[in-house]
């Protein structure tokens, strides 16, 4: 009886570890492509350790076309930043600049006064440990301990306008434009942070038809589960910060996965995926103009915020050996996530059509190849009490996409998979 309730304590505490997300996407890195979500029939437990990171300067904004990494939801619309904002924060000087650039008549300028283009560049890096304990012969749980970084440097803004438009009112903008922030508590600045990331548990069942004459051996694997929000939120007083998570929100991934070996030296993989979430209220920074654009706004508020669902698809070919003790691996990802929504608490100063005119709220997708190279030592894994390793290293290439940043990102990942009497 003791054995029993060791056993199932054991398989517990895994599972209710912190975890980050299998399955990890968003707009600021790629997704690798998903592989099988079970253990070998002869293991009872995996537990492996990964890292990844990646570089951009460059992001693909919403019609798709290559920008400057920070300029990826457009030019920021500074002549615009005071329409509909409250003023009180604001005294002396600051105060009659700013009630001045409210109500300035815009009529004879071009879509260029006031513009801003921001450029920069993001180093990110991920690294954790996730396990994978197997319960029945058709089921398993999965549990995965993350953490994110990133640094964000050479911040630079490029005022876009025209020398002909520069007036006294221009001037005297650029010339207190920190400062203006400031009142607002908002710094445009270089930025990093650490933070853990999401939790996520998952379920999974499983099921394999073995090899015959007629068909090669085939799998499938259907996974549920909830992902818990751990990793820290948005700083509304960074202007630049990218949240390393789903930003407060309790979410519920399902996913699909199957498996021909098509050849014995050769098999087809392919991945389907979708999370779902829950409605969730914060505090944010919302436009107060239609007009408004870009990382930087002024007004903040009590929302309800509704992510829209994630979804990612891939599928690839793997070579292998006929012991399948070394292979390399290609495969065509593709991720979405739809429009977010935002309802405001206070109808009064936010207007519900102009807060979610937004273009970061908008949706965004991304398309990839991803190649990897794995390694996989043949111990003797049928006896009990074995300990077998394996290796792999990938790299994915964004091909193109909207509203996501360019981020190659290079990963490895060492595993080992134990079998005892247990």
């Amino acid at each position: 009886m003791k054995f029993i309730l060791f056993r199932n304590f054991f398989a517990l505490s895994l599972l209710l570890a912190h975890a980050s997300v299998f399955s990890q996407h968003f707009m600021y890195q790629p997704g690798c492509a998903s592989g099988k979500a079970y253990l070998h029939e002869d293991h009872n437990l995996s537990v492996k350790t990964y890292m990844n990171g990646g570089t951009s300067k460059k992001a693909y904004n919403s019609t798709g076309s290559k920008v400057e990494l920070l300029n990826l939801y457009g030019n920021e619309q500074g002549a615009y930043a005071f329409h509909g904002v409250d003023l009180s924060p604001l005294t002396g000087n600051l105060l009659l600049l700013a009630q001045t650039l409210q109500t300035k008549d815009l009529t004879n300028k071009s879509a260029l006064y006031g513009a801003t283009q921001v450029a920069g560049k993001i180093t990110m890096f991920s690294a954790g440990m996730t396990f994978t304990r197997k319960v029945t012969e058709h089921f398993a749980m999965h549990v995965s301990l993350p953490v994110h970084h990133f640094s964000l440097k050479n911040v630079a803004l490029n005022g876009l306008t025209p020398t002909a438009e520069m007036d006294g009112d221009f001037l005297a903008g650029r010339a207190n434009f920190e400062a203006l922030l400031a009142a607002y508590n908002l710094h445009v600045r270089d930025v990093r942070d650490t933070t853990i990331g999401d939790i996520q548990l998952l379920m999974s069942a499983h099921f394999t038809r073995e090899e015959d004459d007629a068909f090669g051996q085939s799998s499938v694997s259907a996974s549920v589960g909830v992902t818990l929000p751990t990793a820290r939120q948005r700083k509304l007083d960074e202007a630049f910060y990218i949240p390393m998570g789903n930003n407060g929100h309790v979410g519920f991934p399902i996913s699909l996965d199957a498996r021909v070996l098509a050849h014995k030296y050769a098999s087809f993989s392919v991945h389907a995926g979708t999370e779902l979430f829950l409605k969730h209220d914060g505090m944010f920074r919302m436009k107060t103009d239609f007009k408004q654009n870009g990382f930087m706004k002024l007004a903040t508020g009590q929302a309800r915020e509704k992510l829209g669902f994630k979804f990612d698809v891939d599928g690839g070919m793997c070579f292998h050996t006929e012991s399948k003790e070394f292979g390399l691996a290609v495969a065509y990802r593709y991720e979405h996530q739809r429009a977010t929504t935002l309802t405001p608490f206070d109808t009064l100063n936010f207007d519900k059509a102009e807060v979610n005119s937004d273009d970061m709220l908008q949706k965004w997708d991304r398309h990839a190849i991803v190649v990897r190279v794995f390694h996989s030592p043949q111990w003797d894994n049928k006896d009990h009490d074995a300990l077998c390793p394996h290796f792999n290293f990938s790299f994915t290439q964004p091909l193109k996409g909207k509203r996501i940043l360019r981020t190659n990102v290079f990963g490895g990942a060492v595993g080992l998979d134990f079998s005892w009497n247990f």
